[in-house]
């Protein structure tokens, strides 16, 4: 167990690490990971200096995990700041600058639950490629949009492929604006950069929410006009909703089959 609370009182700033596991610059060689992290619970960070990664930041790196439960860690966002991936924050920038190609992300028989950012709850994925397999994303909550998972500045050249995955009870608190994607949100930067890239195949998405004051679309998977998504024998219908009685899951250009 790898726990980021030291001093037995959670959630505060003042005795909390900012992050559980922190990777900068290591590149794996020839496919083989940089880093590989398997077996562990990593729990209780708490991110609030506007960088997010509670549980996991991942910058420039090459990243393996594997049989590990990411759970309770929360980036918080002070006024005018936002923090991004409370469970896991993966970026291929370094520096300012977006390589063509991302940085391989690959992650297996995992659970990311009950962690919290402005975007990306459970994980925010800034150019990246690779996959994520047998993994449940549960009850992790955004305050706008991606509260399971948050993908962006991917381009064509660049995929996240998700098989055998469940996004089960995430949600968009959203509060008073328009959020999209309680399971998974494909979109830009903050408005800049291409938007993400992902393929689902044998996924569920049951229970999502997108909360707010308006008609909310995209329950399950909200995608923006400059994302791709590729959805075959998946279940993205199950009870997702706005908390209004409304049902769109999917909103955006999508391609879907069986």
């Amino acid at each position: 167990i790898l726990d980021g609370n030291f001093l037995g009182t959670p959630f505060n700033a003042m005795d909390d690490a900012l992050h559980v596991v922190s990777i900068t610059g290591v590149a794996g060689l020839n496919g083989n990971p940089g880093v590989v992290i398997d077996g562990f619970q990593i729990r209780n960070g708490y991110a609030t200096l506007g960088v997010g990664g509670a549980g996991i930041l991942s910058v420039a790196s090459d990243l393996d995990l594997a049989n590990c439960f990411v759970r309770s860690n929360h980036a918080v966002t002070p006024v005018g700041v936002t923090d991004f991936g409370g469970g896991l924050y993966f970026t291929s920038m370094n520096g300012g600058i977006e390589p063509t190609i991302g940085y391989r992300l690959r992650i297996k028989n995992c659970e990311f639950e009950d962690n919290s950012a402005w975007e990306g709850g459970g994980i925010y994925g800034d150019c990246l490629q690779g996959e994520i397999v047998n993994t449940k994303f549960f009850d992790n909550q955004s305050a706008a949009n991606g509260a399971g998972v948050y993908l962006a500045r991917m381009g064509t050249e660049n995929q996240l492929k998700f098989t055998n995955c469940v996004f089960l009870g995430n949600v968009c608190l959203s509060g008073s604006f328009n959020s999209q994607g309680g399971g998974l949100y494909l979109g830009t930067a903050n408005g800049v950069g291409s938007g993400g890239n992902a393929r689902l195949v044998n996924c569920t998405f049951a229970g999502n929410q997108c909360n707010g004051q308006t008609l909310l679309d995209g329950q399950a998977l909200g995608i923006s006009p400059s994302s791709q998504a590729t959805v075959y024998n998946s279940i993205l219908f199950w009870n997702n909703s706005d908390g209004q009685g409304n049902l769109k899951p999917i909103d955006g250009p999508a391609t879907v089959e069986y």
